[in-house]
């Protein structure tokens, strides 16, 4: 499944190497990322113009629900939740600085709005489904219990990302003391 700043989301068939299914938004908008449930049923997109994440059924094509609340571009999305509890969540990261938990199954509005330091760049969750990583652009990843939406952790990676010579350095790499 792929989607589009040209506003569709397209789900292709691997063994046949076609495109099966085209969704649309019912007005036009450009699709920033996708994620699709772990059933195969369900496929949402998060826009960056409307701020609003579509949710359709793959198998009719039909647009089931649209979730709003973020107040930037949606530049994010994850299932995650533990399947033998009967969990399923839906998170979407913004450049609103926020990360929003939505109950998938009841089909509420957001469980919880998650705050950061920085416009949220990605998001993943655990293999368990229940840990939320969440990195920012200032460089931090925030980890965070779904269910409680409590933080448990962070890694700094500003370091990381600073890192190289500026371009008006005049060390190279032949003059430079540590090769």
């Amino acid at each position: 499944v792929s989607a589009s700043l040209n506003g569709t989301v397209r789900a292709y068939d691997l063994m046949r190497y076609r495109n099966f299914q085209t969704l649309v938004s019912p007005e036009p908008c450009q699709f920033n990322c996708v994620a699709v449930e772990p059933s195969g049923e369900i496929v949402c997109a998060g826009s960056r113009d409307t701020l609003l994440i579509y949710v359709w059924n793959l198998q009719t094509g039909q647009l089931v629900e649209q979730l709003g609340g973020h107040e930037g571009p949606v530049s994010c999305l994850a299932f995650g939740g533990d399947a033998s509890g009967g969990t399923s969540f839906l998170a979407s990261g913004s450049w609103d600085k926020t990360v929003r938990v939505w109950d998938f199954v009841s089909s509420q509005s957001a469980v919880d709005v998650l705050k950061h330091n920085s416009d949220v760049t990605a998001i993943a969750f655990s293999p368990d489904g229940l840990t939320l990583a969440c990195c920012t652009l200032d460089g931090q990843i925030c980890l965070w219990d779904a269910k409680e939406a409590e933080q448990t952790g962070s890694i700094d990676g500003r370091s990381d990302v600073a890192g190289g010579r500026s371009s008006l350095s005049k060390a190279s790499k032949r003059n430079s003391q540590g090769g």
